[in-house]
């Protein structure tokens, strides 16, 4: 009996704020020569997450389409224990990251610099990039909104 029992699959769809995306559609499509099932996976507002019962282990095509956002896929494998994965949708045109496997848009601040740097065993290259960035900066800012910068270096 417990052999047939499937946990729940747990999609959470949000936008860059942080907020749920209800109106997604969320589908899993089997990946791994599962006879090609296709599946829906629906809003639960207790929840707060798209859920999905009754979905045999293996891989699948996990997609989030939603009016107003870029949609995102990627593979997932639903494990007999189930599965639980986060997507994040975000209006198109905008920048994004990855952390880990999820793809992560978000809005640039106009006034915010990100300078990523590999640090060397005597910080030297690191305390020179940050001090090339700090020129930089006041360079380009006009002079009426100069200000003083803050860089943190960051072990």
């Amino acid at each position: 009996m417990l052999n047939n029992l499937h946990l729940p699959v747990q999609v959470v769809v949000s936008d860059c704020q942080g907020e749920p995306v209800e109106h997604a559609r969320v589908t899993m499509e089997s990946a791994g020569g599962a006879g090609g099932k296709h599946h829906g996976v629906e809003f639960q507002p207790h929840q707060r997450c798209h859920m999905a019962f009754d979905i045999d282990p293996g891989p699948y095509l996990l997609r989030a389409e939603a009016s107003g956002y870029v949609g995102d896929e990627r593979l997932v494998r639903v494990q007999q224990t189930g599965l639980w994965t986060a997507l994040v949708l975000g209006p198109p045109g905008l920048p994004f990251f990855y952390r880990g496997k999820v793809k992560i848009p978000f809005r640039p601040h106009p006034d915010l610099l990100a300078v990523a740097l590999a640090s060397t065993e005597n910080g030297c290259h690191v305390s020179a990039s940050l001090s090339f960035v700090s020129r930089w900066i006041r360079q380009k800012r006009p002079e009426n909104e100069r200000s003083t910068s803050l860089l943190r270096c960051v072990a």
